[in-house]
């Protein structure tokens, strides 16, 4: 039946221009018979057991019914059945820090009790505790008392107040490797383990994503302070900070809900050469309703874009329309055939800017005796330039330091230099958008008759050479945000 839905519209154009956000709605209808695929989620709660955690212990077991239902009422809702599991960890004081209180099981009644075993009265020196040598624990689930279903989508809630210690030693562990935040976080996406992160920051506590070092024992200190973010983010789960003991149970759920959603609802997904670009959709998620319209709303974002600009002239296929598609995703697997083709076309970017580099944030500069360089911001017209459209298509890089003869940015071969004005093919340039980040569009410049070649910034030098800040291979279109062949259009 995923053949069967429809988008409205199905097809979006939006004009590169480096500034604004255009998000246009698109309504996704599920046929009247759409019914999930049956699929299985695995959710394990583990919690710090020191003493500093009691108010959030007593929160949990007040409401671990609630937080039980309504997950588990979530997953319903995506055609899932719920196992549950409970741990507890804490600091080497003796013992080794982790509990398995309750197996991975469907009944719920034993979930709330094992909730209820959690306690305080584990002790430890410093903030900082065992976690990862816990997470470890559960994510290798080594002799299978973890019990990890093997087709089941698999969430570890992961509730806190303070860092895990890093690394945790072979001499404590009894492994025979240290356990650092890399090894858990590989360890985690090894076996498809989403971390929901609970942050509890009260008093004192620094919360999960607290130095690790200022806050560690003696047998630890390294690491650095955002462990928990980072956990989240690479297992593609989410994160909440700074919460107090009253906060946490509603989180729980929240979060708990939206990654169910996440990992067994609809979702749309930008493909590899639309990626690039930051083109997401929001919600992350969603769940069309059981009956009536079944209709769901997503905004597709496309930072530093608009709806109407003026088109740049073309010039072979660079300035051409980029059309890609952002794909329906069904429990987190592609469609295939059910997209929305969105066309991304480069708006004319006439005008005058700071051409910075990429790879050091320093601007192209015509220096005083005439040549060019790649200096430090010195607020100054000898590091603007001005796009001068080409009748054609592309641009001339005209200097904008109004107290010299106009000079224009050149090449032949490799070389560069500043020349007189020429409208030659050694002069014209083509503004590619190759990436987006927070700052906006990411660039090359290409000589209109160098296929692929592209102007760089490197051991002091600019230069012409092989493009080689996107790789295509494959399809991937992974872009190098530093790479010295890529530059910002900061307008002026």
């Amino acid at each position: 039946m995923a053949s069967d839905f429809t988008f409205a519209p199905d097809r979006l154009k939006a004009y590169l221009t480096n500034k604004g956000s255009y998000s246009p709605k698109v309504t996704v209808t599920a046929p009247a018979g759409f019914t999930f695929e049956q699929a299985k989620f695995d959710i394990y709660f583990v919690a710090d057991n020191t003493g500093s955690m009691g108010s959030t212990i007593d929160e949990v077991n007040k409401r671990a019914n609630e937080i039980l239902r309504d997950l588990r009422k979530r997953a319903q809702e995506v055609n899932a059945d719920v196992h549950y599991g409970v741990g507890a960890y804490w600091d080497f004081n003796g013992e080794l820090p982790f509990k398995n209180h309750q197996k991975l099981s469907e009944n719920a009644d034993d979930a709330v009790k094992a909730l209820g075993e959690w306690t305080t009265s584990h002790s430890s020196v410093a903030y900082a505790e065992a976690a990862f040598y816990g997470l470890h624990q559960i994510a290798e689930d080594a002799d299978g008392k973890i019990g990890w279903r093997k087709d089941a989508k698999r969430i570890i809630i992961w509730v806190g107040d303070a860092p895990s210690n890093d690394p945790i030693p072979e001499h404590l562990s009894g492994l025979d490797f240290a356990i650092t935040e890399q090894v858990v976080t590989d360890s985690l996406k090894a076996q498809d383990i989403s971390v929901i992160a609970i942050s509890v920051v009260e008093g004192s506590n620094p919360g999960l994503n607290g130095d690790p070092v200022a806050n560690g024992e003696s047998y630890a200190g390294k690491g650095a302070p955002g462990q928990a973010n980072r956990i989240a983010d690479a297992t593609g789960g989410t994160m909440a900070d700074n919460l107090t003991s009253a906060e946490v149970v509603d989180r729980i759920i929240d979060l708990g809900k939206a990654q169910i959603s996440k990992m067994g609802g609809l979702s749309l997904k930008a493909e590899p050469k639309l990626a690039r670009y930051n083109v997401t959709a929001t919600p992350d998620s969603a769940i069309p309703p059981a009956t009536g319209s079944r209709q769901v709303n997503f905004n597709v974002n496309l930072p530093y874009t608009s709806e109407n600009a003026t088109p740049a002239k073309t010039k072979d296929w660079t300035y051409g329309p980029l059309t890609g598609a952002v794909e329906l995703l069904i429990g987190g697997k592609r469609t295939k055939k059910n997209k929305v083709v969105v066309e991304l076309v480069q708006a004319d970017l006439s005008g005058t800017y700071e051409l910075q580099n990429a790879a050091n944030d320093h601007l192209l500069d015509l220096t005083a005796g005439g040549g060019l360089d790649v200096t430090p911001d010195q607020d100054q017209d000898h590091q603007r330039w001005t796009l001068v459209p080409i009748k054609d298509g592309g641009y001339l890089l005209e200097n904008n330091n109004r107290s010299a003869e106009n000079r224009y940015v050149a090449r032949r071969g490799e070389r560069v230099w500043a020349a007189g004005h020429d409208t030659s093919g050694t002069h014209q340039w083509m503004v590619i958008p190759e990436a987006v980040d927070e700052r906006g569009y990411l660039f090359s410049l290409q000589p209109v008759r160098a296929w692929k070649k592209a102007l760089g910034f490197s051991g002091g030098k600019l230069s012409v050479t092989e493009y080689s800040g996107t790789d295509y291979s494959g399809g991937k279109f992974e872009v190098d945000h530093k790479h010295n062949q890529l530059w910002r259009l900061n307008a002026i």
